[in-house]
Formats: structure tokens, C-alpha cells, sequence
């Protein structure tokens, strides 16, 4: 059977987070229902994937999440910093750097601030990806969700790595690879 593992994209920066001129909080760490919104995320994927890695833009971030994960008791998770890349930012730099950290066949990439997001939908999502490379969700307007994606590994990174080189940030460019 393959591998799945879970790349929780934790690098952004929260602007659209917050009002201006107000003090910047971390997504992540924002309390719902008791449970910083990091921790939901790894509970939604824990029992469906082999391996799970959180995606830092930097130390300080990492070493507080670290924290968050002991008090809330959470193991066999993965902190790392995002590779750098050409100076270039973004989910695209989170998902290469959660798919060279990952040894799995496949990758469900998500967000830290998606803390709804059922098991059951990601196991779905897991179970359709057959041939392809990449499954996306689609909204019924058309729209795509592309922080939500399974990624087939050893294909999507070599993808991923051209963006980067290329400065393309964006993580729906990953389809379009």
C-alpha cells in the first residue's frame, strides 16, 4: 500500500488575519473550541496519513509550535523550516519544502487555519488520485481549493522545484505544471 503523509503549510505572514494597524497573531495558534488551530489540523490528519510534517517560515515559529505540540500532547509530527528558494515566498515554497521532508508516495497538503476539514474528506481525496497527479477540490462555482491538494510525491516535486526556480508562488501553478 502506499504512503500518504501531510504537509500543514504554517509559513504565512496572517494579513488578511487582521485589521490594520492592528497587532499581528499567528493563525496557528489562535484557540477554537480550546484547541489552537494547529492542533486541529494534525488531529483531522493524524489517522489518515503515515507521516505528517508542519512547514515554518522560521526558528522562533518553529520553536513555539513545538511547544504547542507537547502541551497538547502530540507526537510523531515534523517541524521544519521552509527551504529557501530563489528568495521567493509562499505556499509553493512550504509544499516543496513539505515534499522533500516527507518519505511518502503521496502528500495531502492543508493549510493550519483549516480546522473543519473531516478525515473522511482527506481519505476520499487520498482514494481518487489513481493515475493522476495532483486531486484538487473544486467548489460548485468552479473554483478550486489548491492549498487542499493530494500531490503524487516524486512527480509534484520535481514540479515544485521549477516553480521555485521560475519565482512562481502560487500553489494553484502546480496544477498548471
Amino acid at each position: 500500500m502506499a504512503k500518504r503523509g501531510a504537509i500543514i503549510l504554517s509559513g504565512g505572514r496572517s494579513e488578511r488575519f487582521r485589521r490594520s494597524q492592528t497587532t499581528w497573531h499567528d493563525k496557528a495558534l489562535v484557540e477554537l473550541l480550546g484547541k489552537p488551530l494547529l492542533v486541529h489540523a494534525v488531529e483531522n490528519v493524524r489517522n489518515v496519513v503515515d507521516e505528517i510534517v508542519i512547514c515554518v517560515n522560521n526558528e522562533k515559529r518553529k520553536a513555539q509550535y513545538s511547544e504547542v505540540l507537547k502541551k497538547h500532547s502530540i507526537k510523531n509530527t515534523k517541524l521544519v523550516i521552509d527551504k529557501k528558494s530563489n528568495h521567493l515566498g509562499g505556499p509553493i515554497v512550504g509544499i516543496l519544502t513539505g515534499l522533500l521532508a516527507l518519505k511518502t508516495d503521496y502528500c495531502f497538503s492543508l493549510p493550519s487555519d483549516m480546522p473543519l476539514i473531516q478525515p473522511k474528506v482527506i481519505d476520499y481525496m487520498f482514494n481518487s488520485i489513481e493515475d493522476a497527479r495532483v486531486v484538487v477540490p473544486m467548489w460548485p462555482n468552479g473554483r478550486l481549493e489548491t492549498l487542499n491538494m493530494v500531490l503524487k510525491k516524486n512527480d509534484v516535486l520535481e514540479i515544485a522545484k521549477t516553480l521555485c526556480q521560475l519565482r512562481r508562488p502560487r500553489s494553484d501553478d502546480i496544477i498548471r505544471g
